[in-house]
């Protein structure tokens, strides 16, 4: 897959902003939109087929947060930040 669809697919992520090793990773990988669906094809090792997941769905799990922080302010009345810091008290505790 070319530099160009790689920069388009990953929204902020960058290439120039990867290691020689990470852009070989997503040399393997590649990202269909059909009709809504994201389809997504990953080789590799588990780390390696999770790092490409992680670079072609980037713009979607960015709006995904946006949008449930939004959400969450508007239905349960209490900012996204209190949960994430409660989880990370939460899991400090059992630490």
């Amino acid at each position: 897959m070319s530099n160009a669809t790689f920069n388009h697919v990953a929204g902020n992520a960058s290439l120039e902003n990867l290691n020689a090793q990470e852009r070989a990773w997503l040399a393997k990988a590649s990202r269909t939109d059909v009709n809504g669906w994201v389809h997504l094809k990953t080789r590799g090792a588990p780390f390696e087929r999770g790092f490409q997941h992680g670079f072609l769905v980037a713009r979607e799990y960015a709006e995904a947060l946006r949008v449930y922080e939004a959400m969450t302010l508007q239905t349960i009345g209490r900012e996204y930040a209190f949960f994430v810091d409660a989880c990370r008290r939460h899991r400090l505790e059992r630490l």
